[in-house]
């Protein structure tokens, strides 16, 4: 499926594991040959302090497998929210910062989101959002 493919979207964790998870499964995309356009994007990016948990993750990324993620992900209670009651994310928080992203996510790979009332089938199969 890989081969055949166009675009392709790499999920990391923002976490230790999953960065460096990330990072050696991108060098083995690397060692396949493998020529789909890639969309990186981290996964739960927890609060800092300082707020910069997502710029630290974007930097790890970036040094150590020559990508800049498309979209940081924050991790978010709304997630939590929806799975209990079975409802989408934008059901539970349409504002959720969670949602903005994954937006933004869907908007980078597709164009720009469907108004109200549109029916692209994208927007249709994209549950979560």
């Amino acid at each position: 499926m890989l081969a055949a493919a166009d675009d392709v979207v790499v999920v990391v964790g923002a976490d230790p594991v999953g960065v460096r998870r990330g990072v050696q499964a991108l060098a083995d995309l690397d060692e396949t040959g493998f020529t789909a356009r890639r969309h990186v994007v981290a996964n739960r990016v927890r609060p800092s302090r300082q707020g910069r948990s997502g710029e630290a993750v974007a930097r790890a990324l970036e040094q150590f497998a020559g990508v800049t993620p498309v979209a940081l992900v924050p991790q978010d209670t709304a997630f939590d929210d929806a799975l209990l009651t079975g409802a989408a994310l934008r059901e539970v928080d349409r504002r959720s910062p969670a949602r903005r992203a994954l937006v933004s996510l869907a908007t980078h790979l597709h164009g720009a989101p469907a108004q109200q009332g549109d029916r692209r089938p994208w927007r249709r199969s994209a549950k979560l959002v």
